[in-house]
């Protein structure tokens, strides 16, 4: 059977599914075969490939290497050395200080080395002093299986079929 070529996906059509895959990705954490699923149900048909290298180029990061938890639990210490409270976003979506503190112990060096484990700039991590309660929206996520979000999906089948433009989610966010 010969190879099927892809057809190519505009940066238009990308964009009008970003907060759908984003969610899919990252809140409900659905595996690649999952979101190529509901990605075809809603009418928009990609390959894996397709979606990994849109993955990589939006990063869209839901699991770190060890070297990068062992930066991350090295700057920790260094803020708590300092008296600051952390907060840790990756990919836009608030990790809980139970699992930060288990990944930075688990991924912690044995040995101690000369040079301080350094962050790369590309990985998409956030440290910083942990807002209040009542300001912070971070991590904070609904329920897809909501009836306005189930009615705001139809709607976005009818109204913007995958080749047209933006979806109703993207144009109700404040």
């Amino acid at each position: 059977m010969p190879p099927s070529t892809a057809q190519p996906i505009t940066e238009q059509q990308w964009n009008a599914y970003k907060d759908t895959i984003r969610h899919l990705v990252l809140e409900e954490e659905l595996s690649q075969a999952e979101i190529l699923t509901t990605l075809a149900k809603r009418g928009f048909h990609v390959t894996r490939a397709q979606l990994g290298l849109q993955l990589k180029k939006w990063n869209f990061c839901r699991r770190l290497k060890p070297r990068h938890w062992e930066a991350i639990g090295h700057r920790i210490s260094k803020r708590k050395a300092a008296g600051k409270d952390s907060a840790v976003i990756i990919s836009g979506l608030r990790i809980s200080e139970r699992k930060v503190a288990r990944q930075a112990r688990r991924c912690k060096p044995l040995l101690c080395r000369g040079k301080s484990p350094v962050l790369e700039f590309d990985v998409p991590v956030n440290i910083s002093t942990p807002r209040s309660p009542t300001t912070s929206s971070i991590g904070f996520a609904w329920k897809t299986k909501l009836p306005w979000f189930e009615f705001q999906d139809c709607l976005n089948i009818y109204a913007f079929p995958p080749s047209t433009g933006p979806s109703l989610r993207t144009m109700t966010k404040i």
